[in-house]
């Protein structure tokens, strides 16, 4: 419905998702010093957004048990084969930082200066090479 709003050229849509933080802030905080286990539990069984539109599919017979489950593994198996692929890639050039964050990629300029080259600009550089 959202994507329809915006397809539809009626302008930006803010949207408020309500989920719940199920772990700490940090490594040094557990979460469990401000809210019990049980809160923990009770959530995770009555408003996790996964579990509730889990549930609206099947109770709406869009598909069955096994079909979800089998989706699930198909997602975990390409999720499994994207970390392979990115544990044996070499690692990234500091220049790669800020390549494919955007559709039409701009270039990453602040005052003139690109982000790796302090007091030399983009243009600079290239009417050097």
């Amino acid at each position: 419905m959202a994507a329809e709003y915006m397809r539809g050229g009626n302008g930006p849509l803010i949207m408020e998702l309500k989920t719940y933080r199920y772990f700490g802030h940090s490594m040094s905080d557990p979460g469990t010093s401000y809210r019990g286990r049980e809160e923990i539990q009770d959530v995770r069984k009555t408003r996790d957004p996964i579990i509730v539109c889990k549930n609206k599919i099947l109770t709406a017979n869009l598909a069955t048990e096994d079909e979800l489950k089998k989706i699930d593994a198909e997602i975990k198996a390409e999720v499994n084969e994207a970390v392979a692929f990115a544990k044996q890639s070499p690692v990234p050039q500091p220049e790669e930082l800020y390549n494919d964050i955007y559709y039409d990629e701009p270039p990453f300029e602040v005052r003139g200066c690109d982000a790796f080259t302090p007091g030399v600009s983009r243009q600079t550089r290239t009417e050097t090479a």
